[in-house]
């Protein structure tokens, strides 16, 4: 084990030793107030404020007597940070508060800023009971320029959001189809403690769309910075623009103020090929009419005597959004090679997930000769005749009750709940049994769906 790697182990050891022997000053903060607001940077304070508030902390050693934990404050006026030499501002016209809590004591110094017109920089030393220096730290005051560029630097853009405008239609996204109009990027400066502090300027905003390693500038507009949030909105991009989008591919529209970016939407531009591909076929239900004329939604299993007919139901989903671009929308219904309906529909794509209800189809038109049999159906979706879904649908025979051989007695449905009538007929059926069984015929009854 090396020495470098002793030291860095004993290195939290010898911090927490010096705690407990040496008194610490810590948790120093400046807050500045003007018209009733405040804003709290770490050590700077606003020269337009009307006050100023630094407050800080001592971490008093092991057996430090509790009439002694006091502490006090010199404070001098300095032209630039961190130069000795200030001028020492007078007691009167400051004054310190303290409160000690067990071994720590917190304090805060109240400043009226019209001690320091005129000055860059606030240096306050800290003293303990004793007259010991503990600490001495350096404070900026900032100038109205200074604090709005310290403002520029700390926008944050929130809420961004990428609009794509095909015809009337809007919608958000990053995949944008060679076949839309506009693009129109937008984003939020949201509120924050140091624009409230400040009083409105006006800068500018920028924006610029970045393909590669080109750059191609496309607007700036003046913006007003105040306490409020602010949405920023680009003017609508072009797709049409062959110089801004000369082909497909990957694009980033950049939005930047005072020289700094702060919001980009990346996006990549599709040709009609690809968010053909995109469209998917998710799921077909059937809203079946029963016999009571009510609807079921069923996922492709039908019974003669309890439903009549149906209507599939289609959901298209797509990521890439194409309203102004109709496609052309192909349901088949075929039983095996015999083609039983064809229809035809022009469907515009305007949200990611839509429904497409198709014409009802009666199960009578199946025939008669076919109710004692399961009939196998078969729906296919195409789109653009790119077959997107093969979908079965079965239509079984009705619940009956039969012997073996398969003969019809009577259905199930004219069965009553009534005791007396289901006594009835199991009599019935047990008078047959034993008729067939006599005569060498088949077997028992059974319910067969």
């Amino acid at each position: 084990m090396g020495l470098s790697t002793v030291s860095e182990g004993l290195t939290p050891l010898l911090r927490w030793a010096r705690c407990l022997f040496r008194a610490q000053v810590r948790e120093l903060s400046c807050t500045s107030i003007r018209a009733r607001k405040s804003l709290t940077l770490a050590r700077q304070v606003l020269g337009a404020a009307s006050e100023a508030q630094i407050s800080f902390a001592v971490r008093w050693p092991l057996g430090k007597p509790i009439l002694s934990r006091r502490v006090r404050a010199q404070l001098s006026a300095c032209a630039e940070a961190g130069s000795d030499g200030g001028v020492p501002l007078a007691d009167a016209a400051w004054r310190l508060e303290q409160w000690t809590f067990g071994r720590t004591t917190r304090a805060c110094v109240r400043l009226p800023m019209q001690a320091v017109a005129g000055y860059r920089a606030i240096q306050l030393e800290v003293i303990d009971g004793r007259g010991r220096a503990l600490s001495r730290h350096d404070i900026e005051v900032l100038g109205e320029a200074q604090a709005q560029e310290l403002r520029l630097q700390r926008l944050k853009a929130a809420c961004q959001q990428l609009w794509i405008q095909s015809g009337q239609h809007r919608h958000r996204g990053s995949l944008v189809a060679d076949a839309s109009d506009f693009v129109a990027p937008e984003f939020t400066i949201p509120a924050s403690d140091l624009g409230a502090a400040l009083p409105a300027c006006w800068t500018e905003v920028a924006w610029s769309l970045v393909a590669g390693k080109r750059r191609t500038p496309l607007e700036r507009r003046p913006i007003l910075l105040a306490g409020d949030a602010l949405t920023v909105r680009a003017t609508p991009i072009c797709l049409r623009d062959r110089g801004l989008f000369p082909h497909a591919g990957s694009y980033c529209v950049v939005g930047a103020i005072a020289g700094r970016a702060v919001a980009a939407f990346p996006f990549r531009l599709v040709g009609r090929r690809e968010w053909l591909e995109q469209v998917k076929v998710s799921r077909v239900e059937l809203a079946a009419q029963t016999i009571n004329r009510h609807l079921r939604l069923e996922r492709g299993a039908l019974r003669w005597g309890t439903h009549v007919a149906f209507r599939p139901i289609v959901r298209i989903e797509t990521s890439i959004p194409v309203p102004n671009c109709p496609v052309r929308f192909t349901a088949r219904l075929s039983r095996g090679e015999r083609v039983l309906r064809t229809e035809e529909h022009s469907l515009c794509l305007r949200r990611s997930s839509q429904c497409v209800w198709l014409r009802r189809f009666a199960i009578l038109d199946l025939g008669a000769k076919v109710r004692a049999k399961p009939v196998r159906l078969t729906l296919s979706v195409q789109v653009n005749d790119e077959r997107k879904i093969t979908w079965p649908i079965i239509v079984l025979p009705a619940e009956h009750l039969t012997n073996s051989e398969g003969q019809l007695k009577c259905s199930l449905a004219e069965l009553s709940l009534d005791e007396d009538a289901y006594n009835e007929i199991v009599t019935r059926l047990e008078s047959a049994q034993a008729t067939r069984t006599g005569s060498g015929g088949p077997g028992p009854y059974t319910v067969v769906p």
